[in-house]
């Protein structure tokens, strides 16, 4: 399949005195947001606008605050094109838990060279770093194998009138929008039309 063409639609917001965001409550579509057929399901798109994050560190701890404004809304979405994009985006990813797993044991065993009085060997951290290519390289190669198994797989679910192996919406913000790219012209014109906004 090519790359679909994709629309933006710019949903403007404000901001109260108290630090509250208002925006306009959004009318959807019947149709599905990636083939265009007639959806009585819904899955749920959710976005943090204006988010933020610090992080302050004392000579006792480091705190991170983030901050931000919860956005959530109910797409059409039929199941066929949820079953694709369930695939396409796993919610879990096997191969990132292995590369955890993979840095936290490369960690164990530094912290064991170190303990044992070989962090000065030269045949100890020879041995540590063929040890640890190896392992970079085979986690690189099953996280790269999983992704596009997960694509193909995504894939083999396509109907002829699907937009993508995804969602076929994406959010974004800035300072006084919140921005839906659609892989649907249609449905972008559609979604602009009930909200009386201009397409993009």
């Amino acid at each position: 399949m090519s790359n679909p063409a994709k629309s933006s639609v710019a949903v403007p917001y404000t901001m109260t005195k108290d630090n509250k965001l208002v925006m306009s409550p959004l009318n959807w579509p019947t149709q599905c947001v990636c083939c265009g057929d007639h959806s009585p399901t819904t899955v749920s798109l959710q976005h943090t606008a204006r988010f933020s994050s610090q992080t302050t560190v004392t000579s006792y701890s480091r705190t991170t605050t983030q901050s931000g404004y919860y956005l959530g809304w109910q797409i059409p979405c039929c199941d066929a094109c949820r079953r694709h994009w369930r695939k396409a985006e796993p919610q879990v990813s096997i191969p990132s838990i292995l590369l955890l797993i993979g840095f936290l044991l490369m960690l164990g065993v530094g912290y064991a060279l170190f303990e044992a009085g070989l962090s000065e060997s030269p045949l100890a951290i020879g041995g540590y770093v063929v040890f640890l290519g190896p392992l970079a390289l085979a986690g690189y190669g099953i996280h790269r194998w999983f992704i596009q198994a997960c694509l193909r797989a995504a894939t083999r679910l396509l109907t002829p009138s699907c937009t993508g192996t995804g969602l076929g919406v994406k959010v974004s913000s800035n300072i006084n929008h919140v921005i839906f790219v659609f892989t649907s012209e249609s449905y972008a014109r559609d979604f602009a039309g009930l909200n009386h906004l201009l397409g993009g």
